[in-house]
């Protein structure tokens, strides 16, 4: 997946990534257990967990970090299961498919903030149990414009 890495455009992205292929060790991905949150402690805020019960990808929104209201500036728990909206419901479930990490940015309604995501599966057995997201709004400033336009012409 060195591709993928190289398509993050954030340090936040990155760092999750890499401390979630360690994590996953020799396996597709990691499981809950083996990922330690103590290990990305300054991202708790930015930080959600969708878990579904059994095969029905039925999805159960489990933790929404504190600093998910403003970078949603909604509830984080109806926006991550909602479908027609990107890093949601229907990326969650891709995910949970695919069996693969997916990212993306999308540019909020009315101002020069993008909202750059993160969704990256855990499971056990090549089954995907819960899905761990990411989400920061940042100015568009941070990253060159032709960062986010080729991001987003890959999500498409």
């Amino acid at each position: 997946m060195p591709k993928f890495r190289s398509q993050l455009l954030l340090e936040e992205q990155i760092f999750l990534y890499d401390v979630w292929r360690i994590a996953a060790t020799d396996q597709i991905m990691p499981s809950r257990s083996a990922f330690s949150i103590c290990a990305i402690g300054p991202l708790l805020p930015y930080l959600s967990l969708v878990e579904f019960c059994g095969q029905q990808l039925s999805p159960k929104v489990r933790l929404t970090g504190s600093g998910l209201r403003d970078v949603f500036g909604d509830n984080p728990s109806e926006i991550l299961t909602k479908t027609g909206i990107a890093g949601s419901l229907d990326t969650i479930r891709a995910v949970a498919n695919a069996k693969i990490p997916m990212a993306g940015a999308v540019q909020l309604d009315g101002s020069n903030r993008v909202r750059v995501w993160l969704r990256l599966p855990l499971g056990q057995n090549g089954c995907v149990e819960q899905v761990l997201g990411l989400d920061l709004s940042v100015a568009g400033s941070r990253a060159p414009k032709w960062a986010f336009d080729q991001v987003l012409q890959q999500v498409k």
